[in-house]
């Protein structure tokens, strides 16, 4: 059951992603955090997520709300309270994934809405998004429907040729670049750390 329904909400937040990317971005002041959608990844590399508040997964032991971070474009590599390590996918392995994804919700017979490849495309090519959710939901109980709710989601853009020409390279400390989630329930504070590397390109001016 718990595999039907992440299945349900993976393709669902697949497909409305371009509500998301379609915003402006803006860039604030040097002490508040930047945007995530300001910020971009490299395709096929591996940055960690760290937050100042525990943001446990739920086990198979649990009980309802079940917690569980939903990843878009990105493996996750280590999960953990207090941080997340992730990969960025490559455009072949995002497809590869997306096709995997539906193939697997077609033998369980979910009738779920087919994620257009050529909307993946573009998507690598304008340069958004990646990103992870953490969400909670509760399965069906009595006559009660089944629930889901974001409760951080952070959406991050690819690193492309025509945005890193208009983007500033921004050097990270250890403590990573403190960064401002698209939506954000819990009220933790997010850092972002490349690995291998100590500077991001961050984009600085408005570009949608």
């Amino acid at each position: 059951m718990r595999t039907i329904v992440i299945i349900g909400i993976l393709i669902t937040g697949l497909v409305l992603i371009g509500l998301f990317t379609s915003q402006v971005l803006r860039t604030g002041s040097p002490n508040e955090p930047v945007s995530s959608l300001n910020v971009l990844l490299k395709p096929g590399s591996i940055y960690t997520l760290r937050f100042d508040k525990p943001l446990p997964v739920s086990d198979e032991n649990a009980s309802p709300p079940f917690k569980e971070w939903m990843p878009i474009y990105v493996d996750l590599i280590d999960v953990k309270p207090d941080y997340i390590r992730f990969r960025t996918m490559t455009l072949q392995e995002a497809l590869d994934y997306i096709r995997h994804t539906e193939e697997k919700s077609a033998q369980m017979s979910l009738d779920l809405k087919n994620v257009d490849l050529d909307f993946i495309h573009s998507e690598y090519e304008r340069g958004a998004p990646f990103g992870v959710d953490y969400f909670s939901w509760s399965p069906n109980q009595g006559n009660e429907q089944s629930s889901d709710e974001s409760l951080l989601q952070i959406l991050f853009s690819i690193e492309t040729a025509s945005r890193v020409s208009t983007a500033k390279k921004v050097k990270i400390g250890s403590g990573g670049l403190r960064i401002a989630p698209q939506l954000n329930k819990l009220g933790a504070n997010v850092f972002l750390i490349p690995e291998n590397d100590n500077s991001l390109f961050v984009v600085p001016t408005a570009e949608r």
